[in-house]
């Protein structure tokens, strides 16, 4: 039986490389991908390079050079490691040693108002108006390994921090949906706190309705138990395989759920919508969501 260390630490970065892939972004340690397993136009595919390890966005699932091979042949564990064994990838163990849970931990040092000017730009290439950062979000301050950063936060369920900014996209703390209550009966979701702000932008009028806020399409279990409560749910997820398949989902298990999609079919998600998107269309999104 092959050294299973060794094989784990052939760089699945260059085993991507061998099979045609490359990145299209490169952020710090994470190499962004077009996910390998579906057609996207958004990459939701990481590869941390310090861990070696990656992880789907899209489908909530990740794990080590084995389990990609695994998923990518739809091959068991054993031909997995004889597939891995070949001369072709000897040269490429990555033999990194790993940096402690401590050194990487994430500690919130401060949490203002949005006030910093690159975040103030960085929202307003994305289309959202300070006015509306100023009412939804914060600027959170945390540490990495010592390292200052800062990004736009938006909190979750359990009081933890979805993060946004030019270069990072992540949570400090345990990832949760995220639920604002605003004692309607009528429930408003979304895959990601910029499309609820895309929505609010294009909506230009009061919220009648609840809404929350998957923050991971992989989260969308733990939503099921605040549905039952709402007479009517409408979906704005995005426009790819994972979102199509779980507004099905969210249809088949709950009455009354709607998905709008429709509205910006032409779009990956709301947000390049609203960047993109053309007046009339706006207009046409404007009166179905007033009807």
């Amino acid at each position: 039986m092959a050294d299973l260390k060794i094989i784990k630490d052939i760089s699945i970065i260059h085993l991507l490389a061998l099979k045609g892939y490359q990145p299209k972004s490169i952020k710090n340690s994470n190499y962004w991908y077009l996910s390998p397993f579906r057609h996207e136009l958004r990459p939701s595919f990481k590869v941390c390079l310090r861990l070696n390890r990656w992880y789907d966005h899209g489908e909530g699932v990740g794990g080590s050079i084995i389990d990609l091979i695994m998923r990518l042949h739809k091959i068991n564990f054993h031909d997995a490691i004889i597939a891995l064994s070949k001369d072709e990838f000897k040269t490429y163990n990555v033999s990194q040693k790993k940096k402690s849970t401590q050194s990487s931990k994430i500690t919130v040092t401060k949490i203002l108002p949005p006030q910093h000017q690159a975040l103030l730009n960085y929202a307003k290439r994305r289309c959202i108006s300070s006015n509306l950062i100023s009412k939804e979000l914060k600027e959170v301050h945390y540490q990495v390994a010592g390292r200052s950063y800062f990004g736009l936060g938006f909190q979750n369920i359990l009081s933890n921090w979805e993060i946004r900014n030019q270069g990072f996209k992540g949570c400090i703390g345990k990832k949760a949906i995220s639920v604002i209550r605003n004692d309607m009966k009528n429930l408003k979701i979304f895959e990601g706190f910029f499309d609820y702000l895309a929505f609010l932008e294009l909506s230009s009028g009061p919220i009648n309705s609840d809404i929350l806020v998957l923050n991971s399409i992989s989260l969308v279990n733990q939503s099921f138990k605040f549905l039952n409560k709402y007479d009517k749910i409408h979906l704005y997820l995005d426009n790819d395989e994972s979102g199509k398949k779980t507004s099905k989902s969210l249809i088949n298990s709950c009455k009354n759920v709607c998905d709008k999609s429709h509205l910006y079919s032409q779009y990956i998600d709301i947000n390049e919508f609203l960047i993109n998107g053309k007046n009339d269309e706006h207009k046409i999104f404007r009166s179905e969501y007033f009807k």
